[in-house]
């Protein structure tokens, strides 16, 4: 029974070895072709093909370069040419209109000068001229005022203390006094 065992464990192992070959054979038949389809793909990529593939992508792509440069360099120039246009057109046009704002403008003056009371004028100006004389020797009044206020209270003491000292001195004889107010 052993040896029977051990046959049919042998024929089993051997048919399952002869199952797992096939499904293996199988797989590498799958991919022998899918190698063969590229291979053949591959072949007829020609070196002539590829480089003629490469050569029209760079001249699509410079000439999208030369397409782009030019579309730049026509707006810039489009751009410019308006602006100048358009400064023209202001500078002509200011200088249209400036003719008829001067005279416009000389003709108004002349009519309010027209209106102008001259006494009216001196009076308003001598007014603010004294105004600003009196405000520009007022500072300087009050600095004077206060060097005087300070050197007669100077003179002030000097007087009294000579009075004092002549008091002292005379005490018993006449009394003099200075005063300054």
């Amino acid at each position: 029974m052993n040896k029977q065992f051990v046959q049919l464990g042998l024929m089993a192992g051997g048919t399952l070895l002869v199952g797992v070959t096939a499904a293996f054979w199988g797989k590498l038949d799958n991919l022998s072709k899918k190698l063969d389809t590229s291979v053949k793909g591959l072949k007829d990529l020609t070196a002539d093909k590829i480089k003629d593939a490469i050569v029209e992508k760079a001249v699509k792509e410079a000439a999208d370069e030369q397409v782009s440069g030019c579309i730049a360099k026509v707006q810039n120039e489009v751009m410019t040419s308006a602006k100048e246009k358009l400064n023209d057109e202001a500078r002509r046009a200011v200088k249209e209109a400036q003719n008829d704002i001067q005279s416009t403008v000389a003709e108004r003056i002349s009519k309010e000068a027209e209106l102008i009371d001259i006494d009216d004028l001196r009076k308003t100006v001598r007014k603010k001229a004294e105004e600003r004389i009196v405000n520009k020797f007022d500072g300087s009044l009050d600095d004077l005022l206060g060097k005087f206020n300070e050197n007669l209270g100077n003179v002030q003491r000097i007087y009294g203390g000579i009075a004092n000292a002549i008091g002292s001195a005379n005490k018993a004889t006449k009394e003099i006094k200075f005063s300054l107010d």
